[in-house]
């Protein structure tokens, strides 16, 4: 596969900032693009090491990125601030949606997801809380979507603790949705894996609207591919998740979005042999996250759904190093050219360090 984009951004991995990612792109009104992102500004770089949101910006339609400036600041109360989703609110005002953990009385982190909003970028409202109850929900970046119906729909994971204390790995997909805006919320349907060999369960789940006012949500899984479910009712009930014929991964996430030209990509990490990867790299990479790989389709991504006879003819590669590691993508979509963000382990040999921005020309995803 060919090699595309060229990077514009790097956010590095330093001793006073050794993790940042896990973000998302927004057109502030002014014409700039922010891209707001976990920043961990300690040694530690664990999930549950301090982090905040921060952000840099682009002024020249993202050929470069600067003007470091932190968002939302630690609390003394919150363990930690992370994984950003912006969304364009009926208001006129940029939501952004990011993960808070807390400690219960108990000692145990739990998570909720936060709704603030913004008109410029610098401001931000009193956040209010999107996901009523005290459990640990994963929420990841680049996630929360609205429907053409206007619904908000927020997917998300739950991790239950045992009768030990223990938190669960083995994740349930979960979901919650707003009907008015993001001013309450919901909780809609909540879907389990339903094979036990998975010991992941359903894990960071992300959701995308498809033909017919379906929504088609994707989640990642030990069992060396994407696993998919579908909604008929804007989130409220899915079908039994089902294992997909054309995104093998391993642990870890896919991203897809809709283009304003009317087609859909997705990034994600293929494992080989797959139509998107015939040549097989050697995969030595931390936690098997290489090569990121990107997929582009006409329509709504229907065709991602088709079996192995039915898949997309245009698939690239945006990182193909076997010893590096990529991850938590998120993708935006200017006039002629597309953004991608991703974490990059950079030499470090850890997966969540450095924070990468790749521009790519639509032109280069026009021909093979």
């Amino acid at each position: 596969m060919k090699l595309i984009g060229k990077r514009v951004c790097l956010i590095d991995a330093t001793k006073e900032h050794p993790r940042s990612g896990e973000g998302d792109f927004v057109r502030l009104p002014d014409g700039r693009i922010m891209y707001a992102y976990s920043d961990y500004y300690t040694a530690g770089a664990s999930d549950h090491a301090p982090s905040q949101i921060s952000a840099v910006f682009s002024s020249d339609e993202g050929e470069s990125f600067g003007d470091y400036r932190v968002l939302i600041p630690p609390s003394e109360n919150i363990v930690n601030r992370m994984c950003v989703s912006f969304l364009a609110m009926q208001s006129g005002e940029i939501g952004m949606f990011y993960g808070e953990k807390f400690l219960s009385a108990e000692g145990q982190v739990y998570m909720r997801l936060m709704l603030t909003r913004t008109s410029d970028g610098v401001s931000f409202s009193e956040p209010i809380c999107c996901t009523p109850g005290v459990q640990y929900n994963v929420f990841e970046n680049a996630r929360v979507i609205r429907l053409s119906s206007g619904r908000i729909l927020i997917p998300s994971n739950l991790h239950p603790y045992d009768e030990n204390g223990e938190l669960c790995s083995r994740g349930i997909a979960e979901f919650f949705y707003s009907d008015d805006d993001g001013k309450t919320f919901h909780r809609g349907a909540r879907v389990e894996c339903p094979f036990d060999h998975l010991r992941t369960g359903l894990q960071e789940t992300g959701v995308l609207e498809i033909e017919g006012g379906r929504v088609l949500a994707f989640s990642r899984t030990s069992g060396a591919c994407q696993y998919l479910c579908f909604s008929e009712d804007g989130g409220e009930h899915f079908s039994s998740p089902v294992p997909s014929t054309y995104f093998t991964s391993p642990a870890s996430i896919l991203h897809m979005r809709h283009l304003p030209d009317g087609r859909t990509v997705a990034v994600w990490n293929p494992i080989p042999p797959t139509p998107a990867t015939k040549d097989g790299p050697k995969r030595q990479g931390c936690w098997v996250r290489t090569p990121l790989a990107l997929a582009v389709t006409d329509g709504k991504g229907d065709k991602f759904l088709g079996d192995l006879y039915c898949v997309p003819d245009k698939a690239f590669l945006l990182e193909d190093d076997p010893n590096e590691c990529y991850c938590y993508s998120a993708v935006f979509c200017g006039k002629d050219y597309l953004l991608c963000a991703y974490y990059h382990s950079y030499g470090t040999g850890f997966p969540l360090s450095a924070g990468v921005i790749k521009k790519i020309m639509l032109s280069e995803i026009d021909t093979l």
